[in-house]
């Protein structure tokens, strides 16, 4: 909600997201802009150069909007076994009139260096002008987009908002679209491979990287079910150790995590000792090994394994549990990466010196490869994005799952807008929703997003942790990694880092947990939680990554 400052997205894995300046002088959040390039392929497919205004005339396109209120409500994934069929959200418009319920300022285009000023400020709902945003440039050409500030509207006539996902009469100011340009090199005209960007809900926790399951995890699972990459050695450093990491690395964000397995606990996964027993193939390590992996659920299972890895809710939530989709697990693909590790199949190629190597690999994108460039931005944009659970989800939904909706790897297939077409059916079916010629297939602005919840707050606020007390305070958890359960507060920090104070009162400290909740009232009664985070999004702590002491153990 800054009215001026923004920071730009991550452009290599790993790199925390905006540093340390998340916000500026009032307090307010900083939006999160995202920077296109282009590169040029020569016919072999080899990177030739990053094409800038240094080189050619750049003609930027993009035309975001939020479909939200005029598609169907959320319920569950269409694509899970059973799952409950949603009806239309604001049902009682119909026909034409439905297009109000449209935010759709239209295709801006930008072009030169360092330009700004072209906003999406002409879409409306229900009458109302909403902004979408602007697009910037930089001082080489590249396109920046930059999403709206977080503004919700309710039209509905009523004081509150009611249900964690569907409210009929309200928008927010999320959206999504295409993005293309047209490169003039000379006298010779290129169309570039369409792009596509998203504005997504705040990032609580830019100190974590990412969760355990990540949208490009996601992708690549869609791809890798079409036959269009091909099954690959298992590398340990590559496709084990992020997996323990990540999940390793909620922590910081979950009591129950910290707790189970936690620096300190018996299962802590990334110790020295731990790692050199699980990234060895010789056969007196293969116990270490099938007794992590059989921990895991397998994502294949029909049985309920409410027990298994990793303790975080699902796609298919109801209770008492019904569906092994109650809980997450990973995609078949990690998981079959996971078994084949087990079972000694991987490459043994982990370094102790593995962070030091990685601190390289985060240096700016300008300093990295150039044959690596375009596909560390792929991996920078989609490894912090949430990989589930879909009920509905934090940034994107189930829907990326689906292959059809790709022309090409990481590629969405676009369509040409056009104005919604009605009646749309009064229920949306998994066999209309998953045709290879429905909705799904190609998008067009605002496809994207419609799938989620309305506004995201409220469902910022309810997907938490916990349903059943009885069984764990703190675990499952929903999104602990976008949106953080219990946390280490600046004080506890400070005792920490204090060498002259006792060491078990720093360890104490270390392993205190605050609720990153508690200046919303959890405990009130029906809708409290969500309408008091529709006041409060914007104020709420940002998890940031803080130094430890050297060789403090």
């Amino acid at each position: 909600n800054s009215e001026f400052e923004y920071f730009l997205g991550p452009e290599v894995p790993g790199e925390i997201q905006g540093g340390t300046s998340l916000r500026d002088s009032s307090g307010a959040l900083k939006r999160q802009g995202a920077r296109f390039r282009i590169y040029g392929f020569n016919a072999r497919g080899q990177v030739v150069r990053e094409i800038t205004s240094s080189q050619a005339e750049i003609e930027w396109s993009v035309h975001p909007a939020n479909r939200k209120a005029a598609w169907y409500k959320f319920e569950e994934a269409l694509d899970i076994p059973n799952p409950r069929i949603p009806t239309l959200r604001n049902a009682t418009l119909q026909g034409a009139d439905r297009n109000r319920l449209v935010i759709d300022p239209g295709a801006r285009t930008i072009t030169g260096r360092n330009q700004s000023g072209v906003y999406f400020d002409s879409g409306t709902f229900l009458g109302e002008s909403i902004n979408l945003g602007e697009l910037r440039t930089d001082s080489s050409g590249r396109l920046i987009v930059l999403g709206g500030f977080g503004e919700v509207r309710n039209l509905s006539g009523k004081d509150r908002a009611t249900h964690f996902a569907n409210n009929d009469g309200w928008c927010d100011d999320i959206s999504d679209g295409p993005v293309t340009a047209t490169v003039h090199i000379g006298t010779e005209v290129f169309e570039a491979d369409p792009a596509w960007v998203v504005t997504a809900p705040p990032n609580y926790t830019p100190g974590i990287s990412a969760s355990i399951v990540t949208m490009y995890d996601v992708i690549e699972q869609a791809h890798f079910s079409q036959g269009w990459i091909e099954d690959e050695v298992v590398s340990f450093t590559d496709h084990i150790y992020p997996i323990l990491e990540r999940f390793t690395q909620l922590e910081w964000v979950n009591a129950g995590i910290l707790r189970d397995f936690g620096w300190g606990s018996s299962m802590y996964l990334l110790s020295s000792r731990t790692l050199r027993y699980l990234s060895r193939k010789a056969v007196r390590f293969s116990d270490a090994r099938n007794t992590l992996f059989s921990l895991f659920r397998d994502p294949n299972c029909n049985d309920v394994e409410p027990d298994k890895l990793p303790p975080m809710y699902g796609d298919q939530i109801r209770f008492p549990a019904q569906s092994p989709k109650q809980w997450l697990s990973l995609t078949p693909l990690q998981y079959q990466r996971l078994s084949r590790w087990a079972a000694g199949d991987f490459q043994q190629d982990w370094s102790p010196a593995f962070h030091l190597k990685r601190n390289l690999l985060r240096y700016p994108i300008q300093y990295q490869p150039l044959q690596e460039q375009p596909d560390l931005l792929t991996r920078a944009a989609l490894e912090p994005v949430l990989g589930g659970a879909f009920h509905p989800g934090y940034e994107l939904s189930w829907n990326m799952r689906f292959g059809h909706a790709y022309m090409d790897l990481f590629r969405l297939r676009h369509r040409e807008p056009h104005e919604l077409k009605h009646p749309l059916p009064s229920q949306l079916t998994p066999e209309f929703a998953l045709n290879p010629e429905g909705p799904l297939s190609r998008l067009q602005p605002g496809d994207l997003t419609k799938w989620m919840a309305l506004p995201w707050q409220v469902d910022a606020a309810m997907c938490r942790y916990s349903y059943d007390t009885d069984d764990d305070p703190y675990l499952d958890t929903f999104w602990p990694a976008r949106v953080p359960n219990h946390v280490l507060t600046s004080e506890d920090y400070q005792t920490v880092m204090n060498r002259e104070l006792p060491l078990e009162v720093r360890q104490e400290a270390f392993q205190r947990r605050s609720p990153w909740f508690r200046n919303l009232d959890l405990h009130a009664q029906g809708s409290n939680p969500m309408n008091q985070m529709l006041q409060e999004w914007h104020r709420m702590l940002l998890i940031s990554e803080k130094p430890g002491l050297p060789f403090d153990r």
